[in-house]
């Protein structure tokens, strides 16, 4: 059987010393308990009162591999493009028929209890990992026969257009779809198969959960008489396939209202437990951003589930619960996760991914596997529906596209800025349509005047040497504008004539990558509002991010530097009767006096190891200090731990136990920054150590200006002190010296610190 780390770690105490002296005796004698190879299968209702065994729901408490190189999303696109096209069939020469099978592969019922034990007798048991490639040569078995009906003529299989190839199966894993024509003969031929295919393997056909779906052209009375022969129902489009809608009905919000519900029930059972705001974040990021993602990866998710996908984040986020109102509305705007409000973490924002571009850059790289692998079934099919005559990048709509293809044409818009060939022989590009020169956005060059199309070459071939394997430059030069030109002469040439492909411009490697195409795509959104409005840079939100502190004190930080924190003034907006005072001091609590000008953070910062005396600051906004100081530490502390402390002493100062509080202690690490000086303030940083095996002192002493720039240097050492205060002592010598050079340098105000 086979268990999660959390069932190991929850029940350790009880099964912890029976399994280390169980591995220990397989190490010793090399003989393995037979219960670690056992598997218990239970039975899961699926109805209140089951009455048969396909009431019940079969679950192998072992996992199975899956099988590699085969991808689901090719089979629901294949899916959506058959059921879409028969759909929308109106001409009456060509009847179409989808069966989907049900396969039963149990054959004994348990009650609420574990019954005696079946011995394999195959050599594989249920949950082996080689049990899905046993079910793999089962299935080729069903499509060898289907393959050999269609040959016989005896089944014909669905064809979009003569450009398209005929299919009349699909399998994935045990879901499997037959395609063929609407016919009572069909019909029998496909029941004797079934008949057949379970005789050998031993696998049932569920004929009550077995289903058919019917062209739109298809009459009433022939439908009857194929379902009385298959002795099936009518398919229920409202129900998934490989996870997926099958069908897209016209309000794509309300086909793809699943998601949403499952949003919303994973954040309601979230909405009772203790979470920080830095806990609810990453389960958000984690689990609830995870669930739309293999929808995302086939279709395109409409623009108002994507906005309503956004109010339960936030109000799970924010507020108290899902459901509940948030505290803040300043925090909700900074943690909405849109473009416009710069939901990256260097620009501001808490990193949420906008879900209508991700859903784009997932999109694209689909396409990007479509254009990969031009002998899959899907690209076949696609480019004779929709691009025939033509390359998949220059393709269109076309008439009556299904909702798969306005997806995939949706990634193709973003996939094609960034899309360029890699020159190799050269025959297959247009020079005047083909994306190839990697200058211009639109990778096209441009034409000198009085250069006209006719002139040019078809294909980048013809703008080589005939005889060698470089570049006509006399010709490149005549065509295209010097910058092109340069451009293209620079590129290089192989040696060996190969196909050409086509690569990703933004990836080193040329792949496409879902990462890098959504970092493209928000490159592209306009507006940067956040970084403008607050001065910060890139840089500073990097350097905010990469601290090592606790990821609360981060996200603290954050809201702090965009208001967003509950201060008495900011939750004033949300409530009419509330005190506005601070509730040590009695002053108007606004986000400044929170930080800065309260007397009892005052007491705190000056009482830690740093000193720092915030009344000496400059009179500006909260997140204009934070970054003066920010860009001052850095200089003088390229570790960060002296940042790190100055982070955690404002998180502290801000808590509010310590407002409520009448004994307060703050223990930090000493550090060597003590202060932020107003402009015409020398600061004057000394210490001495002394080391008492060698009975010598060492001092030292730095006068800085505002602007952490260096005045004067002053160090020495002394021997034969071994007594720490005669160290203290000889310091003020230092200071004295620094002192004096400093004032004949600069009639200014100095500040001693230690």
């Amino acid at each position: 059987m086979d268990f999660t780390a959390a069932f190991f770690h929850t029940y350790w105490d009880i099964i912890g010393p029976s399994t280390t002296s169980a591995i220990q005796d397989f190490f010793r004698h090399g003989i393995i308990l037979k219960g670690f190879n056992h598997t218990l299968i239970s039975f899961i209702p699926k109805i209140t009162c089951p009455t048969k065994v396909s009431d019940l729901r079969p679950i192998s408490l072992c996992t199975n591999a899956f099988i590699k190189q085969r991808s689901i999303a090719d089979n629901v696109l294949v899916v959506h493009e058959l059921f879409h096209f028969m759909r929308h069939q109106r001409s009456m020469s060509k009847l179409h028929v989808a069966l989907k099978l049900d396969i039963l592969t149990y054959y004994f019922q348990l009650n609420r209890a574990t019954y005696g034990y079946i011995h394999p007798t195959r050599d594989l048991r249920q949950g082996d990992r080689l049990s899905p490639l046993l079910f793999v040569l089962c299935a080729q078995g069903l499509s060898f026969m289907i393959n050999q009906a269609v040959e016989r003529n005896q089944l014909m299989g669905i064809q979009l257009n003569s450009h398209c190839p005929s299919i009349s199966h699909l399998f994935f894993a045990d879901d499997s779809i037959i395609f063929t024509t609407a016919s009572v003969s069909a019909a029998t031929s496909i029941l004797s198969i079934l008949n057949r295919y379970a005789l050998a393997s031993g696998q049932q056909i569920n004929y009550d959960k077995s289903s058919v779906f019917f062209g739109s052209n298809v009459s009433a009375q022939l439908s009857a008489s194929i379902l009385n022969t298959l002795h099936m129902t009518i398919m229920d489009t409202t129900k998934p396939y490989l996870g997926m809608p099958i069908i897209i009905s016209s309000s794509k919000t309300a086909s793809f209202a699943y998601l949403l519900s499952k949003i919303k029930s994973k954040l309601i059972g979230w909405q009772h437990q203790l979470l920080s705001l830095k806990g609810k974040e990453i389960l958000l990021k984690a689990v609830v951003y995870a669930i739309p993602i293999y929808s995302m990866m086939c279709l395109k998710l409409p623009v108002s589930l994507c906005k309503q996908k956004k109010s339960p984040y936030i109000k799970f986020l924010v507020g108290d619960g899902y459901g509940t109102r948030t505290t803040h509305k300043k925090l909700d705007k900074d943690v909405r996760p849109s473009p416009k409000d710069q939901p990256h973490k260097w620009s501001g924002g808490l990193g949420f991914k906008d879900a209508k571009l991700f859903n784009q850059s997932l999109l694209a790289k689909q396409m990007w596997q479509i254009i990969c692998s031009p002998e899959s079934l899907l690209f076949q099919i696609l480019k004779g529906r929709y691009f025939s005559n033509k390359d998949i990048t220059q393709a269109t709509a076309g008439r009556s596209p299904s909702c798969g293809w306005r997806s995939l044409l949706f990634g193709l818009s973003l996939l094609k800025q960034g899309l360029i060939w890699q020159i190799n022989s050269g025959t297959s590009m247009n020079i005047l349509l083909s994306p190839w020169v990697p200058t211009d956005p639109s990778f096209i060059p441009q034409l000198n005047a009085g250069i006209s199309s006719v002139q040019v070459p078809l294909y980048v071939a013809g703008l080589k040497n005939s005889t060698t394997s470089d570049w006509n430059e006399s010709l490149i030069h005549t065509l295209f504008i010097p910058h092109h030109a340069s451009a293209i002469l620079s590129m290089h040439l192989p040696l060996f004539q190969h196909d050409d492909k086509l690569v990703w411009f933004q990836q080193t490697s040329g792949d496409f990558t879902a990462k890098s195409g959504y970092f493209y795509a928000t490159l592209q959104q306009s507006g940067s509002s956040i970084v403008n409005r607050l001065n910060y840079s890139k840089k500073d939100w990097q350097g905010l991010w990469s601290l090592h502190i606790a990821p609360r004190l981060k996200l603290f930080i954050s809201r702090a530097i965009h208001g967003g924190l509950p201060t008495r003034v900011a939750l004033s907006h949300r409530r009419s009767s509330f005190s506005l005072n601070c509730a040590r001091c009695g002053e108007l609590e606004s986000l400044d006096h929170m930080l800065l000008l309260c007397p009892f953070v005052q007491r705190i910062c000056l009482s830690s190891s740093l000193t720092l005396l915030s009344s000496t600051m400059p009179t500006l906004s909260f997140h204009l200090i934070l970054l003066h100081v920010v860009h001052q530490l850095n200089h003088l502390d390229p570790s960060k731990s002296t940042l790190n402390l100055f982070c955690y002493l404002y998180f502290l100062s801000s808590n509010p136990t310590l407002h409520n509080s009448s004994n307060v202690s703050v223990i930090v690490p000493r550090s060597i920054v003590s202060l932020l000086p107003q402009p015409g303030i020398i600061r004057i940083m000394y210490d001495v150590v002394t080391c008492s095996l060698y009975h010598c002192d060492f001092v030292g002493a730095v006068a800085m200006d505002s602007n952490s720039a260096i005045i004067r240097r002053f160090n020495a050492h002394y021997r034969h002190i071994w007594d720490p205060d005669l160290g203290e002592f000889v310091k003020i010598f230092a200071v004295a010296e620094t002192h004096l050079l400093t004032v004949l340098f600069s009639l200014l105000i100095v500040v001693l610190m230690c």
